[in-house]
């Protein structure tokens, strides 16, 4: 039996992403396209660009990553991937007032929240300091 990839593709494609949310695009003034996994991540981005042209924000990143257990090869040679925490946004919330200090957040946006989030977000509290905010 002979089939095209488009076919082959169609039986082996998921058919549902994995959380039943809808992708998103939207699209900077330069024209470049910006992918996102969720209608809810698009949405708080469009939110965090009008907070960074109000000055609100600034540093504004989409997808930092944040290395959490460095890789390393095991003594009978196994190699053994690092674990990394990849977030949707990081940012720099602005001082509000004269002596207060810029606060760095790095921000997730979850619909359903996973165990392997959960551990994740508690070794970058403990790693590097950090709390992430879910929005």
């Amino acid at each position: 039996m002979k089939m095209t990839i488009e076919e082959y593709k169609s039986l082996h494609s998921d058919p549902q992403p994995k959380y039943r949310n809808a992708k998103a695009e939207r699209r900077l003034p330069n024209g470049r396209a910006l992918k996102f996994d969720s209608q809810k991540e698009a949405a708080r981005f469009d939110e965090l660009m009008l907070l960074m042209k109000a000055g609100e924000i600034a540093e504004l990143k989409l997808q930092p990553q944040f290395t959490l257990i460095e890789a390393y090869t095991e003594p009978d040679g196994e190699s053994v991937s690092a674990v990394r925490y990849v977030a949707d946004f990081s940012y720099v919330k602005m001082p509000k007032g004269f002596g207060c200090n810029a606060e760095k957040v790095v921000e997730d946006c979850k619909g359903y929240r996973t165990r392997e989030f959960e551990t994740k977000k508690k070794l970058l509290r403990d790693r590097f300091g950090i709390k992430v905010l879910e929005t």
